[in-house]
């Protein structure tokens, strides 16, 4: 068995998983992290000159073209027009918008110069990902039956594809993309460093390279883990979404909640008016969808609906992004963030598990103090308090306190499990490692929802408020940045926000055989022992 095993992930990691091809080696997953690891060492360095720029980006996009095509789905074929187009387009917009950015921010010492790269690639990879694999829109992505058969093409499934696998690598650029440089930058400011010429001349590559090795050597396998490469088709799942987040349905009459309740209870138990029809079967549905859990049935509290995200969210964030620039408006700003994150995170924890309050206290605590700490100690590190870097703290502290809140307010789900049940409701068993998967998944849509909006404003706008008209008019100065920022944040969060629940599954099924021995063994012990198994992952 041992044997099988390793023949087994020696094969996946050589051969392409539909053509069966031998993939060329600089383009398999397993030459990520060494490879990334010397780019990233050379991008995070070479940013202050032009040739430097030019020569980093040119070999990542040389790189990341090699693997986008040797990664590419099912068996249709490129022409070598549309690979040589895709992969210019990729490289001059990844070297125009690092110049540009490098223009913007003017300080090429500052720690917004040295976040350029990331910006940058984060640009690139959304052009060079779909441009390489266009062919997949064009002609459609292969759909297979459970027997590996061939049933038909879709552009969507295409669409959706490429979408996730330009979100991984972007998360997978992410973390030692961002603190890399913020180490670096902490580091240059040492008498120490300052000090001694030789380390500013030579240690900056190997210092950068290192870091970048480590934050790979973790988020390469978690990224590409994201999405599951084989993946089952979920109809409908963003058109779903962008009805379960309507905001609209919180002005709902408690009746007409209540009737709606009503005719999807009795559908499911086979009880269905004569006189009903399909399209009030299916506005019942949309309204209690977003109004009462779907695990529990409980009419869940109106602030922590996912149809509140869109509207709270947007007043929120205009309020994080304009008060960041003093203590009080650091603390009441992430103070009041926090307190809505935490109704929300409880309200569409998964399963019928009950938190325990010291537990809530303590986990609202901490994300609260987290996010607060974060903003103000990375204020304290920009220093310029009118600069790009400053405006985009209150990002960082909400993606770092995303990843303090959610997993403490559902971790009673880790240490007694997710409920798994059988395609008829009943449960099953409980799962640890789904509940880990699952509190990964819902940190990463949070993060993702917030990033549109708390990166692309605070950038909008800090390029307003060195116009001519802003200047010159004071009124402008002292009341628009608010309305302006929530206003953009809003007009992001109408798409983010459905788009990012709906980048994993809420219902989702897993192999009995991929969950952890002593469940499986529980499960199979069973006289019916299902297959395959449904969990809620929560929102």
């Amino acid at each position: 068995m041992n044997e099988l095993w390793k023949a087994k992930t020696l094969y996946d990691s050589t051969y392409h998983p539909d053509s069966g091809e031998k993939m060329f080696f600089l383009g398999r997953m397993s030459a990520q992290m060494p490879g990334n690891m010397v780019i990233t060492g050379m991008l995070l360095s070479l940013y202050r000159t032009f040739p430097g720029v030019v020569f980093s980006h040119w070999i990542n996009q040389s790189f990341n073209a090699v693997v986008n095509y040797t990664n590419r789905s099912g068996n249709s074929k490129a022409t070598n027009e549309r690979l040589f187009v895709s992969y210019c387009c990729a490289t001059g917009g990844a070297m125009t918008a690092a110049l540009g950015l490098n223009r913007m921010v003017k300080n090429s010492h500052g720690l917004a110069a040295r976040l350029v790269p990331f910006a940058a690639i984060a640009l690139a990879n959304a052009i060079n990902i779909p441009m390489m694999r266009s062919n997949e829109v064009t002609e459609g992505m292969e759909l297979k039956d459970e027997n590996d058969q061939l049933v038909g093409k879709s552009q969507k499934m295409a669409v959706l594809s490429i979408a996730q696998v330009t979100l991984s690598r972007i998360a997978m650029a992410m973390p030692y993309m961002v603190m890399t440089p913020i180490i670096m930058n902490r580091i240059t400011r040492t008498a120490y460093y300052r000090t001694r010429p030789w380390m500013q001349k030579y240690s900056e590559i190997p210092i950068q390279t290192f870091l970048a090795g480590l934050g790979l050597y973790f988020t390469t396998p978690l990224c590409c883990a994201l999405f599951p490469q084989k993946s089952s088709v979920a109809v409908g799942r963003v058109r779903h979404f962008f009805t379960l987040t309507n905001p609209l349905t919180l002005f709902s009459s408690e009746a007409r909640q209540e009737q709606c309740r009503q005719i999807v209870v009795d559908y499911k138990n086979g009880k269905v008016s004569p006189t009903l029809t399909v399209t009030e079967l299916w506005k019942a549905k949309n309204l209690y969808d977003s109004t009462y859990h779907p695990d529990s049935g409980e009419k869940m509290f109106f602030l922590g609906r996912m149809s509140a995200q869109m509207p709270g969210n947007m007043l929120i964030n205009g309020m994080l992004l304009s008060l960041y620039r003093t203590f009080p408006g650091v603390v009441f700003s992430h103070w009041i963030n926090q307190s809505f994150n935490a109704v929300v995170n409880y309200t569409n924890r998964s399963g019928n598990s009950k938190a325990s309050n010291e537990r809530l206290i303590l986990s609202y605590l901490c994300a609260t103090g987290g996010a607060m700490s974060a903003a103000l100690a990375l204020n304290g590190m920009v220093k310029n308090k009118n600069s790009v870097a400053a405006r985009l703290v209150p990002f960082a502290a909400v993606a770092m306190a995303n990843c303090i809140n959610i997993p403490m307010i559902r971790s009673n789900e880790v240490t007694e499990g997710l409920e798994l049940r059988d395609e008829n409701g009943e449960l099953v068993g409980r799962s640890c490692k789904m509940a880990v998967l699952s509190i990964a998944q819902v940190t990463l849509s949070r993060i993702g929802m917030a990033m549109p909006d708390m990166v692309m404003t605070p950038i909008i706008m800090n390029r307003i408020t060195r116009t001519a008209y802003y200047r010159t008019r004071p009124w402008m100065q002292k009341y628009s940045e608010y309305p302006i920022q929530t206003m953009l944040a809003g007009m992001a969060l109408f798409f983010t926000t459905p788009m990012c629940c709906a980048l994993f599954p809420q219902k989702t099924a897993v192999e009995v055989t991929k969950l952890e021995a002593s469940v499986q063994r529980e499960i199979f012990s069973r006289a019916d022992a299902p297959e395959v198994v449904f969990y809620n992952k929560g929102l």
